[in-house]
């Protein structure tokens, strides 16, 4: 993610199953599919 000039609050973060990610061609051929059973917790607000 890459954000300039706009105010934004976290709501959540995830881990996405990157499989699927080809080196070979700088990419995907499909979306990537979060994968649900790994949360990553927020830091705590300030």
């Amino acid at each position: 993610m890459h954000i300039h000039l706009a105010d934004f609050q976290i709501l959540g973060r995830g881990t996405y199953d990157v499989s699927g990610f080809d080196v070979t061609a700088g990419g995907t051929r499909a979306p990537l599919a979060p994968d649900q059973a790994t949360p990553v917790p927020l830091p705590p607000r300030r």
